[in-house]
């Protein structure tokens, strides 16, 4: 097996082909000729597990774990391997995790190249993400932060646009709205609206709601909606957002249907903070309506 094995194993995890890729990666790991090998196929199967979905992170956990114990000298790897077990926590929403994964992070990259420490966006974007998921919006805004800093400073204008956009959504849900428009700006023109559109115009449409214009917020909405890559957590987070203009709007009836249409995505996607803030925000309205 030699690099370009692997990265046609890599190409195929990018096209989705998740499952061809976990059998693939187990045959040749079975196969004793691989040893050297051993902890870039346990990544890749990792990742692909990783990306087929929520009920699959165990799986990806198992792969990483034993993946990190058997890098080696390969500080990259080892980096990357860091990063992957962020993203699993982060979707799980747990924030113990990573203060030791910090830890552990900055002693594997202290003193060395950017191959290493550029690991540390995704880091502290996850990290920021777990946090933000806990609704824990002051630490999460500062991870960020860190995350868009270390962006900027390798030059890697996509990140930092994901890093700023995550920052923009923390500062807006912990009531930072002067903040949370300007960083809106900076990220504006750094992520493509081709990939990334609804997820910029899902933002604009809960930063107008939070400023008094649900209509303007409605509008933002209906463009997302169409877009082509359009996915089930943005989904959820804009039924949730257009719940709220509705309701700011007077029509608490067609506000609950967006809100129960919200909390089946949410669902759908295993997106825990939109499913408990659907609740809160039923029960609420519900309460509300009641008082009159």
């Amino acid at each position: 097996m030699d690099d370009q094995d692997l990265l046609e194993l890599e190409r195929a995890c990018a096209r989705g082909e998740y499952g061809r890729v976990i059998f693939a990666c187990t045959e040749l790991l079975a196969d004793p000729v691989n040893v050297h090998r051993r902890a870039r196929l346990l990544f890749q199967k990792g990742t692909a597990y990783l990306f087929s979905g929520p009920a699959w992170h165990g799986e990806a956990l198992t792969c990483y774990r034993e993946g990190i114990e058997v890098t080696g000298k390969d500080r990259a790897l080892a980096a990357q391997f860091i990063a992957g077990l962020a993203r699993i926590f982060a979707d799980a929403g747990d924030c113990d995790a990573f203060p030791r994964l910090v830890q552990n992070f900055e002693r594997l990259s202290k003193g060395r190249s950017r191959e290493v420490r550029q690991w540390g966006i995704h880091l502290w974007q996850n990290y920021g993400t777990a946090l933000h998921n806990a609704f824990r919006f002051g630490e999460a805004a500062a991870a960020f932060t860190r995350a868009a800093d270390l962006a900027r400073q390798y030059g890697l204008a996509h990140l930092e646009g994901r890093c700023l956009h995550d920052l923009s959504w923390a500062q807006l849900e912990g009531g930072c709205l002067p903040e949370a428009a300007d960083t809106m700006a900076r990220a504006r023109n750094l992520f493509p609206d081709a990939e990334w559109g609804h997820k910029k115009l899902n933002v604009e449409a809960e930063y107008l709601v939070a400023t008094g214009d649900p209509s303007g917020a409605l509008q933002r909405i209906r463009a997302a909606l169409v877009h082509p890559r359009l996915d089930d957590t943005t989904r959820a987070d804009l039924c949730y957002t257009s719940a709220k203009a509705l309701f700011a709007l007077g029509n608490p009836a067609e506000a609950k249907e967006k809100a129960l249409l919200s909390l089946d995505y949410a669902v759908k996607a295993v997106h825990y903070p939109v499913i408990h803030k659907v609740n809160r925000f039923l029960q609420e309205t519900a309460g509300r309506a009641r008082a009159e």
